[in-house]
């Protein structure tokens, strides 16, 4: 090992990674070797978030079919988006970034006897569905997920909610909700 210094003010000095990282040669000057190759003495990570949270009037919202903004102090922060004039496959976008890995997508809303189900799309792939529908009629805050959602790369994606169907006892293809999040899990 390296000193410096002499007499009785010496001082070893550990040249090693701190990271145990031994592969690549290393000089006397650890940090330039380190600005030099940063690499060597990190581990691969793909950065992004774990957690993403989409507000329903985001500003990259992109509309097809009649989706409005409301304001109601019931709602999640006082807004929410919804289809005023529902109809099959009415749709809604959103762009954010998204770093690769496993994902459970939650949505906050309000089920009623109106409601219809939402599928979820990511880059205009399928990733699941949410169904809003309840016969015990419209409550606030109620939480919809669906698990294991793969990103397989990372960069900004398409999110999309769109109204392709509804349960057969549900009498429209409404929804409100306000917001969707991605929590990253792997």
């Amino acid at each position: 090992m390296p000193q410096i210094g002499g007499g009785g003010n010496s001082v070893t000095i550990e040249d090693t990674p701190v990271d145990g990282h031994t592969a690549e040669g290393i000089s006397s000057n650890w940090a330039y070797d380190h600005t030099a190759d940063a690499e060597a003495h990190h581990p691969a990570v793909d950065p992004g978030e774990g957690f993403v949270s989409i507000n329903a009037w985001d500003y990259t919202a992109i509309i097809s079919g009649t989706w409005l903004f409301s304001q109601d102090a019931s709602d999640i922060a006082g807004m929410a988006a919804y289809v005023s004039s529902p109809a099959i496959n009415d749709q809604i976008d959103y762009t954010a970034f998204l770093a690769a890995g496993t994902y459970t997508i939650n949505m906050i809303g309000r089920h009623a006897t109106n409601k219809g189900i939402a599928t979820i799309l990511i880059d205009g792939v399928s990733v699941g569905t949410m169904d809003w529908y309840d016969a015990g009629g419209q409550a606030y805050h109620e939480k919809r997920t669906i698990t294991g959602v793969v990103v397989a790369t990372s960069g900004i994606k398409t999110i999309s909610v769109k109204m392709a169907s509804k349960n057969p006892a549900s009498s429209d293809y409404q929804i409100i909700f306000n917001p969707i999040t991605f929590i990253r899990t792997a």
